[in-house]
């Protein structure tokens, strides 16, 4: 897991205006026109998408029947902020970020 989200920070680092919002488990959440708005953030997401999946299908885990890779991909208003007082974190809420988990699963 570590290697494959490795190479997906990479893909995020190297991608114009996407955001690692978190990992949380085995999820990976990524977001594209936030802080700052983007026309072309559907684009940027999809390519990314692809990115991650070929990284997928060319790793080892690719060839094992109980590896899955599953996407949720939404486009939206979301409302972003800080959340929590012990462990504080930047999140994402609203129907976009639920419309997106619900696809994946």
């Amino acid at each position: 897991m570590n290697y494959f989200f490795h190479k997906i920070d990479h893909l995020v680092h190297v991608s114009a205006d996407l955001f690692k919002v978190e990992t949380i488990g085995a999820e990976y959440v990524v977001a594209s026109g936030l802080p700052d708005v983007c026309t072309d953030h559907a684009v940027k997401m999809a390519k990314f998408a692809a990115g991650v999946k070929s990284l997928f299908l060319r790793s080892r885990w690719s060839s094992s029947k109980k590896t899955f890779l599953s996407m949720g991909m939404h486009s939206g208003s979301i409302v972003a902020g800080i959340a929590g007082k012990d462990t504080p974190r930047y999140r994402l809420f609203g129907d976009t970020i639920n419309t997106a988990s619900r696809m994946k699963s």
